[in-house]
C-alpha cells in the first residue's frame, strides 16, 4: 500500500511502515534503517517550458 498522507496503521491493517521524512509525530517510535537523496529529474525541453512561464520574453533558452 502506497499513500501520500498520513494515515492509522492499526486501522488500515499494517504491521509495518516505511516513511521517508522527518518524524512529524513524536509518539511514534522509529529507528533509522538508511539514508536517501533526492534528484530532480527533468528534459531540457521541460526546464525551458518552466523557465519562459516564469520569465516571459526575458528568459533566453541557450540551456547546455
Amino acid at each position: 500500500m502506497m499513500a501520500d498522507h498520513f494515515g492509522d496503521i492499526v486501522e488500515n491493517g499494517l504491521d509495518l511502515l516505511s516513511r521517508i521524512g522527518n518524524r512529524l509525530d513524536s509518539s511514534l517510535i522509529s529507528d533509522r534503517i538508511g539514508t536517501t537523496r533526492r534528484v530532480t529529474v527533468a528534459t531540457t525541453g521541460y526546464f525551458e517550458q518552466v523557465l519562459k512561464g516564469l520569465f516571459g520574453s526575458s528568459f533566453n533558452s541557450n540551456i547546455s
